[in-house]
C-alpha cells in the first residue's frame, strides 16, 4: 500500500497493466463464446434439416407433412443464428476497437 501512497507510481501501474490484460482477454473469451454459440445454431439448423429431408424422402403421409415443418424450422434456425452472431460480432469489434484506443491513449501518453 505503501507504494500507492508514495506517487512512485509502480504499483499503480502494475494494477492498471493487470486490470487492461483482463479485460483485453474477457473481450477474446466473449469472441469465442460468440463463435460456439454460431456453430450451436447450425447445428440445431442441421438436427432439423436432416430428419426433415428424411421424413419426406423415404415416407409418406403425416411423417411427411413433419419433414415439410423441419425444413423452414431449420433454416430459420441458422438465418437467425448467423445474424444474430453477426450483430454480436459489431459489438464486440467495436469494444476491442474501444479498448485499443483507450490503451493507446493510457500507455502512449496522448492527450
Amino acid at each position: 500500500m505503501e507504494d500507492l501512497n508514495n506517487g512512485s507510481g509502480g504499483a499503480l501501474q502494475e494494477i492498471k497493466a493487470k486490470h487492461d490484460i483482463r479485460h483485453s482477454l474477457a473481450i477474446d473469451r466473449t469472441i469465442l463464446a460468440n463463435e460456439r454459440t454460431m456453430l450451436s445454431y447450425t447445428r440445431t439448423s442441421l438436427t432439423l434439416l436432416v430428419p426433415g429431408v428424411s421424413f419426406i424422402h423415404f415416407t409418406n403421409g403425416s411423417l411427411e407433412l413433419i419433414g415439410w415443418v423441419f425444413i423452414p424450422c431449420g433454416l430459420f434456425a441458422f438465418i437467425y443464428g448467423y445474424f444474430r452472431f453477426s450483430k454480436k460480432k459489431a459489438v464486440i469489434r467495436k469494444e476491442r476497437e474501444m479498448l485499443q484506443q483507450m490503451l493507446r491513449n493510457e500507455y502512449c501518453n496522448i492527450d
